[in-house]
Order: structure tokens, then C-alpha cells, then sequence
């Protein structure tokens, strides 16, 4: 069996500390965005907070929640806007993804995943949309 396209885009994340250009994995399992604590580092992001734990695939991981800035551009338009995430706190997950999950990120977009063609749609939601 062919391996399975994952549905991977282009961002950029910023914080009070700096930006970052990578990439993400839109995930519908996910109920938050994740990124690791090197990541919030890099950005400068508040990760200061009492950790609390969370379930993964991966199984339980402590993270601290706090906010980033998010770009996405498109062909035609970009969109910004603040982006509630988690942070893992363990050390021992090197190339861990940055994880776009439901909560401030499907809220925002209308999302069509279209495998055979290797290809994902965002669509901004209208303001008081779904």
C-alpha cells in the first residue's frame, strides 16, 4: 500500500521572541494545536505556567498552554491571527510536528481534504460562522 500524503502547509509562527517559517500538519484528531517547548522557546512564547497533561497518540505528555501568531498565505490573501496552543514540555520529542488541531484553528477555516488529488482547501470562515 502507497504511503498516505499528509496534509502538511506552509505557516509562519511569531511571539514576542521572534518567527519562525516551517510547516504544519493539519491534524482533525487533535483537539489543540501542539508544538514542542524548543519551538515556544525559539518564538518566545509564555510557557510559564503550571504544566497540566494532556493525551496523545504518543500517550500522556505535560504541556503549558499559551498563544501564537499564525500566517497563512495563500495564493490570492493572508490570513493572521492568534492561535491558542500547547506546549509538550518533554525533551524527548525530537521531530515532533507542529500540530494545527480543531480548537482556533478548524473554527476558523472550512476544510476540504481532497487525497486523490494531494491537495487541501482552506476556506475563512465568515465572522459568527459555524
Amino acid at each position: 500500500m502507497p504511503p498516505i500524503s499528509a496534509p502538511i502547509i506552509p505557516i509562519t509562527l511569531s511571539g514576542s521572541g521572534g518567527s519562525l517559517h516551517t510547516t504544519a500538519l493539519v491534524d482533525s484528531g487533535a483537539d489543540t494545536s501542539a508544538i514542542t517547548a524548543d519551538v515556544a522557546e525559539v518564538l518566545g512564547l509564555d510557557i510559564s505556567g503550571e504544566p497540566s497533561k494532556a493525551q496523545g497518540i504518543g500517550g500522556e505528555v505535560k504541556v503549558v498552554g499559551s498563544r501564537m501568531t499564525v500566517v497563512i498565505k495563500g495564493r490570492r490573501e493572508q490570513d493572521s491571527f492568534i492561535l491558542p496552543v500547547q506546549a509538550i514540555m518533554e525533551k524527548t520529542l525530537a521531530g515532533f510536528p507542529i500540530l494545527l488541531g480543531r480548537r482556533g484553528f478548524f473554527d476558523r477555516y472550512e476544510i476540504t481534504f481532497m487525497p486523490r488529488e494531494k491537495k487541501m482547501v482552506l476556506k475563512r470562515r465568515l465572522e459568527g460562522d459555524g
